[in-house]
């Protein structure tokens, strides 16, 4: 039996390498005061456990909303409002509007990889 089921990750891009995953994940919930282990350990009615911020996460980076570029996410305990209002998002379907209006029609990774090859032939 679950104590609980929550789906907070889901995988919206893949490259060639295991480390290139691009995940749309829950970051906070309603209920953002409980910690993690109380979360799993059970005795607590999870029915209106639900999900109110989502980021785009690649290998511990965050996309901001303003430029598409993925930068370095601090600690929880080290992110702030203005931090939210740009690596944040309300709801997963703005985070995926947001994901393909930087990424629709280009593969983060080549266009990653392009950049790099740029870089070493200068």
């Amino acid at each position: 039996m679950l104590r609980i089921e929550l789906p907070t990750s889901v995988l919206i891009e893949s490259g060639a390498h295991a480390t290139e995953r691009i995940y749309i994940e829950v970051t906070r919930f309603n209920d953002f005061e409980t910690p993690i282990a109380e979360l799993t350990n059970g005795g607590k009615d999870f029915s209106n456990l639900k999900p109110t911020l989502y980021g785009i996460i690649f290998n511990g980076c965050a996309m901001s909303k303003k430029t598409g570029e993925f930068e370095y996410q601090p600690m929880p305990s080290s992110r702030n409002e203005k931090f939210e209002k740009e690596f944040r998002f309300s709801s997963y379907e703005e985070a995926k509007e947001a994901y393909l209006k930087f990424y629709g029609d280009v593969n983060p990774f080549e266009e990653s990889i392009q950049k790099q090859l740029k870089l070493i032939k200068k």
